[in-house]
């Protein structure tokens, strides 16, 4: 007889607990439901079908399929922060896939930023845009859109006249068309309108000689400023020319281009340098800096002392300031503002301590005050008042008994 095999009966196990609270089944082990206390089942959801963080199992798909690099709930790939979500669908910064920070709820951190890096305004921590510049118009290198610094220059050092810091083009000439190196335009002529060989367009020097009568006058008799011998004027046919001077250089007023007359001041009496025929200027000072009553600007004359007799320091002819102390701080009497000379009595003759130059004392009559020290500071045992002080110099004036 052929014994059957037994067949070994599998018993079924409990189910067990897992870390979520959830058994195998389904069932969380508290409320007794597919869902624990917060309302989500173990894997994450609500009864509407929501994680969270308000995806649902369709959204997190695609989320988890645009974080390529996702493995667990690391951020296994640090050069594409932006796309590295947890599994909680957020990424480092805190934002989720459309840009939401888990702790604000909006699209801008705590601090202000989204997930770009951009406050409201569009600009991050460092000021600038997210085309580079800043709120003042100008990127990291300090240059604007059209490539320009705040002085006005690119980066090869020119204005957008393109002029050079110098006030030079790239050829070397300024903006009024001279060249830096010669002083001539492009065409040889200078500043004063001289040529390269000293000839004006008249064909005067600036000595005003003509090249070929080798006078003041040219061939038709006009000098450097169109004047003839009689001075009149070869264009207005007077004896001023169209700017109203005459050939001397005045004009019906009698003053020169300058403003100034033959004496050589202004309509306002005022000279060359500045000074009128008293020799005062302007503001009422001579060429030493003093005006009428003999004091310069700052109210000192010639002395050093000002209207009131004190000079800089303040300090009087006598020595004594307004309060009628000099330097040392002593008065006429010699006495200081607490009342003593410079041998430190009063007008009674008493020192700080009440000790007259004697020794004895304003109020005991002894040379013991009513603390029992004398004028040196030792009572009648040769103590001094101080324990822990002795000056050697007075202690050696002293005997055993303090006088």
């Amino acid at each position: 007889m052929i014994k059957s095999k037994s067949k070994k009966i599998k018993s079924k196990k409990r189910s067990k607990k897992i870390t979520s609270g959830f058994y195998k089944n389904g069932i969380h082990k508290i409320t007794g439901t597919k869902y624990n206390k917060k309302g989500y089942d173990q894997f994450g959801y609500n009864e509407f079908g929501k994680n969270i963080i308000g995806f649902t199992r369709y959204e997190m798909g695609k989320l988890y399929k645009k974080a390529k690099d996702y493995k667990s709930s690391s951020y296994t790939n640090l050069k594409s922060t932006k796309e590295s979500f947890n599994m909680r669908g957020y990424n480092k910064d805190g934002f989720n896939i459309y840009g939401i920070h888990k702790v604000t709820h909006t699209r801008f951190n705590q601090k202000g930023y989204n997930t770009y890096g951009y406050n409201k305004r569009g600009y991050n921590k460092d000021g600038y845009d997210q085309r580079g510049y800043n709120t003042y118009g100008y990127n990291t290198y300090g240059y604007n859109k059209d490539g320009y610094n705040k002085r006005g220059y690119n980066k090869d050092g020119r204005n957008k006249f393109g002029f050079n810091r110098d006030g030079y083009d790239k050829s070397g000439y300024d903006k009024e068309g001279f060249h830096f190196q010669d002083g001539f335009n492009k065409f040889g002529i200078d500043r004063e309108g001289y040529g390269r060989l000293g000839f004006n367009k008249d064909g005067f020097n600036r000595n005003g000689i003509h090249r070929d009568t080798d006078n003041e006058y040219d061939e038709l008799g006009f000098n450097k400023d169109g004047f003839n011998r009689n001075g009149i004027h070869k264009v207005t046919h007077t004896k001023f020319d169209a700017e109203g001077f005459t050939k001397n250089g005045f004009n019906v007023e009698g003053y020169d281009k300058d403003g100034y007359n033959k004496d050589g001041y202004d309509q306002r009496g005022y000279g060359r340098l500045g000074f009128n025929k008293d020799g005062y200027n302007k503001r009422g000072y001579n060429k030493r800096g003093y005006n009428k009553d003999g004091y310069d600007q700052r109210g000192y004359g010639r002395l050093g002392f000002n209207k009131d007799g004190y000079n800089k320091e303040g300090f009087n002819k006598e020595g004594f300031n307004k309060d009628g102390y000099n330097k040392e701080g002593f008065n006429k009497e010699g006495f200081d503002k607490d009342g003593y000379n410079t041998y430190g009595y009063n007008k009674e003759g008493f020192d700080k301590e009440g000790f007259d130059k004697d020794g004895s004392h304003k109020i005991t009559g002894t040379l013991y005050n009513e603390e029992g020290y004398n004028k040196d500071g030792y009572d009648s045992n040769g103590k001094f008042r101080y324990e822990n002080y002795h000056n050697p110099e007075i202690d050696i004036r002293h005997d055993d008994s303090g006088h």
